[in-house]
């Protein structure tokens, strides 16, 4: 369980060392490295904890209320795999087309009208691209 919920940490202290991965909101980035990941660290400890639930999709713990989206969590590469638990389990499980989630299908919304069903999620919602 604990490296399951260290996971999205050490998949973006990976993409600090090796990406350039850095959020100008977290200032310039520090030439030392071990400056730049304890810069992180402290801005990452102030988003709400992602919750395991299958492989590497993830819960947010807050707000502690219904309807969190589900994020698949990758390193850096973080999409929006539910609208709330329930979508999730029905896109992980269910059958469905292909392309059918997390705004892949062939649609007339944009990438924001699709964006705007899931419930934003501090620091972590900033990332899904």
């Amino acid at each position: 369980m604990e490296a399951r919920l260290n996971w999205p940490w050490e998949g973006m202290v990976f993409d600090i060392k090796n990406n350039d991965f850095w959020l100008d909101e977290w200032g310039t980035k520090p030439k030392n490295i071990k400056e730049a990941i304890e810069i992180a660290r402290i801005e990452v400890e102030k988003a709400p904890t992602l919750i395991p639930l299958y492989s590497h999709r993830y819960l947010p713990e807050r707000p502690f209320e219904a309807g969190n989206p589900v994020f698949s969590v990758y390193q850096t590469d973080i999409i929006y795999y539910g609208q709330n638990l329930w979508d999730y389990l029905v896109q992980e499980f269910g059958k469905h087309e292909e392309r059918w989630y997390a705004c892949e299908s062939d649609s007339d919304f944009s990438w924001d009208e699709c964006d705007s069903v899931y419930k934003q999620i501090p620091f972590w919602s900033d990332l899904v691209y």
